[in-house]
């Protein structure tokens, strides 16, 4: 379950395009599969998804939004 604020966060972000193609992706792949994930299933889950993110682009986007509040 994504916390409130959490949310929150990531509309103002979207709302003011703040994130990137590649941050939109991981959110996006976190709230479709509802659960915490580690950066390896978050890189699985983009390839199998049709993304071309390895694991070196996953886990700095992953820190990124970590520091984002996102």
């Amino acid at each position: 379950m994504t916390a409130h604020t959490s949310m929150m966060a990531y509309q103002q972000l979207i709302a003011s395009n703040g994130l990137s193609p590649a941050r939109q992706a991981i959110v996006l792949a976190l709230e479709e599969m509802e659960r915490p994930l580690t950066r390896w299933e978050i890189q699985k889950y983009l390839e199998l998804s049709g993304y071309s993110y390895k694991i070196n682009s996953v886990t700095p986007r992953v820190n990124e939004l970590v520091q984002m509040g996102v």
